[in-house]
């Protein structure tokens, strides 16, 4: 019995080492842009660097928490107008993931941040091969390079030995809507992918992205619901603490 106190005195103060053990940059800085321009830049090339130039603080949010735009709900709506320079260094040697969770721990400092998650039903993609006697069949060519590279713009997106796991999150960024994964594929592709604007395919300019997957890759999107992880913000300050 006489041990009872000790121990649990012993176990409070490894929950509080454990607690202050989270990782968090070196140096921070976090201000205000008043320049009033449009277009932010963020660099995360360099070893152990967050920068983000002009950006605002959903963008900051989304890689902090690795998510999209739909997946963030419950934001004012400055959180995707007002700019800010974050400027963030940690060791070399720290990983992208380490950096997000370091992010999430300086947004949560200076920008007071609280959010939760949850999941909700919203409109999802399923990508399949295409069906039908005269079109069906997937057009796609397994890979023979050993080194995968991945690349998407904005009206194209061109990949070298890519999952087809991958290549629907690349679908997610660019429609901008969850894509999951359904063609039963395996192995790696070489994909080229090129399409116009919707006002440009409007007009007959050339293929929109669901014509261009049919028709370049033998693939189809099918329109449905499912359940989304996002995260809700429940507080977050407009100005920045020094």
């Amino acid at each position: 019995m006489r041990l009872g106190k000790p121990l649990a005195a012993t176990v409070v103060l490894l929950v509080a080492a454990g607690a202050r053990a989270q990782p968090v940059f070196d140096v921070a800085s976090v201000q205000i842009n008043h320049l009033g321009e449009s277009g932010g830049h963020r660099d995360t090339s360099r070893p152990g660097v967050v920068e983000f130039t002009n950006s605002t603080l959903q963008s900051c949010v989304r890689w902090a928490y690795d998510v999209r735009d739909f997946q963030i709900v419950g934001a004012p709506s400055w959180l995707n107008g007002d700019r800010y320079d974050i400027h963030a260094k940690a060791p070399p040697t720290t990983s992208d993931q380490q950096l997000r969770v370091m992010l999430q721990a300086l947004l949560a400092e200076r920008f007071k941040l609280q959010i939760h998650r949850e999941t909700k039903e919203l409109p999802v993609y399923s990508l399949v091969v295409l069906k039908g006697a005269s079109k069906g069949g997937s057009k796609l060519k397994k890979t023979t390079s050993g080194v995968s590279t991945l690349s998407v713009g904005l009206d194209r997106i061109t990949d070298r030995a890519v999952t087809m796991a991958t290549f629907a999150n690349q679908l997610s960024t660019v429609l901008e809507r969850v894509v999951v994964d359904k063609t039963g594929l395996a192995g790696r592709y070489d994909i080229k992918l090129e399409w116009v604007l919707e006002l440009e395919a409007a007009t007959g300019d050339g293929p929109s992205i669901p014509t261009a997957i049919q028709e370049q890759l033998g693939l189809r999107l099918e329109a449905g619901k499912g359940q989304v992880e996002v995260i809700a913000i429940d507080h977050v300050d407009r100005v920045p603490t020094e």
